[in-house]
């Protein structure tokens, strides 16, 4: 698996020149192997076994009515009840738990990491589908064993039909289709229409990124500071006259009131500081730790963690939480957060910033401690 392959002998420069968040792409055999990368058994057994499995069925048919979404936990009896046909199990953050998904990963970190969110996994039955409809964040999508057929519409009429549980264009008229085998692989720019069909069953495994929405980021920052904001006094104003309306707020005080209000958010070197902490946060929290060993080394990196580093001041932003860090401390917590799934890492340096982000993230659940 190389990005060579992957990008059809494109440079990663030329790629995010021309065609990222530009129009779609079509590379033929881009991945080798792709139908080994998971077979049906162990997908089910994963949805099945592990609590912590995020996890959708779309049912355009044989469903309770048309396009029924049924979400985890699932069981053997959810998975036993399946629809022969019309049917898509989808399963997000595979990259966290097998390794050929974050080799997938690792594949397009020449995207910024804080744009990546995970690979997710879908099975279908023949004719499966989740229906035409767009996306807001661009994908990679991989076929792996079997073929599907994706439908492109470029400039898409953003209407959707009502009262079901899975977004769906009112009217779809493609432009484009190809159809995919193993290892063949599209690349989908935001807000581009698209409809993929199975032939019979198969897999493919979408490697999505990140959409920030401004509304939920302002959101986010003001309830931040509504948490944090130091106590700004009281409104104080002097009388001078008498005003000829009682009614009236006079422009001057609203001014005053809300120039001090804006004063709030103008820090702006806080407000990067926030953001860098607020696109580390998990998805979901991990199980908190209630027996945390006094010393360890040997530890497992939770599914659940994210990290990212801020520069001016130097910061290593994790799971929600936020270090000020050495150069050499950022060298370390990399390689030793980075690691594959499942693997048991382990730390024997003495840096006290190293072994209190460790003992930290141990208390959290974001790191579980292994024996040595």
């Amino acid at each position: 698996m190389t990005l060579d392959q992957f990008l059809g002998g494109m440079s990663p420069d030329v790629f995010l020149q021309t065609i990222w968040e530009k129009k779609p792409l079509l590379i033929r055999n881009a991945v080798e192997d792709a139908d080994t990368f998971i077979n049906k058994a162990l997908f089910f057994q994963h949805l099945t076994e592990n609590d912590t499995a995020e996890c959708r069925i779309v049912m355009e048919r044989g469903g309770s009515y048309p396009w029924e979404v049924c979400h985890s936990p699932l069981d053997e009896t959810d998975i036993q009840h399946l629809p022969e046909s019309y049917c898509t199990v989808l399963a997000q953050g595979m990259n966290r738990y097998f390794e050929p998904f974050h080799l997938l990963e690792k594949l397009v970190e020449f995207i910024p990491k804080w744009k990546f969110d995970d690979v997710m996994v879908s099975y279908a039955k023949d004719m499966g589908s989740v229906g035409a409809h767009t996306d807001r964040y661009s994908v990679f999508i991989v076929q792996g064993a079997g073929s599907r057929t994706w439908k492109l519409q470029l400039n898409p009429t953003q209407t959707f039909q009502e009262d079901l549980d899975i977004k769906q264009l009112v009217h779809f008229q493609p432009d484009i289709e190809w159809t995919l085998h193993s290892g063949d692989m599209i690349y989908l720019p935001p807000e581009v229409a698209h409809h993929g069909l199975s032939h019979g069953e198969s897999f493919s495994y979408s490697i999505g990124f990140r959409s920030l929405d401004f509304h939920e980021l302002i959101q986010g920052y003001a309830h931040h500071k509504i948490e944090t904001i130091q106590d700004h006094g009281f409104f104080k104003e002097s009388l001078n006259s008498v005003i000829s309306n009682p009614h009236v707020i006079s422009n001057t005080t609203l001014t005053k009131l809300a120039t001090h209000i804006a004063s709030a958010f103008k820090d702006t070197d806080e407000i990067k500081q926030w953001i860098a902490t607020y696109l580390s946060e998990p998805k979901e929290e991990p199980p908190f730790a209630d027996d945390v060993p006094e010393s360890y080394t040997h530890f497992r990196v939770s599914e659940h963690l994210r990290f990212f580093i801020s520069e001016s001041p130097l910061m290593l932003h994790v799971a929600g939480l936020k270090f000020s860090v050495s150069p050499s401390t950022v060298d370390v917590v990399t390689t030793l957060f980075t690691s594959q799934p499942n693997e048991v890492v382990h730390y024997t340096g003495r840096s006290e910033e190293v072994v209190h982000i460790i003992s930290t993230l141990c208390e959290y659940g974001f790191l579980i401690p292994r024996r040595s």
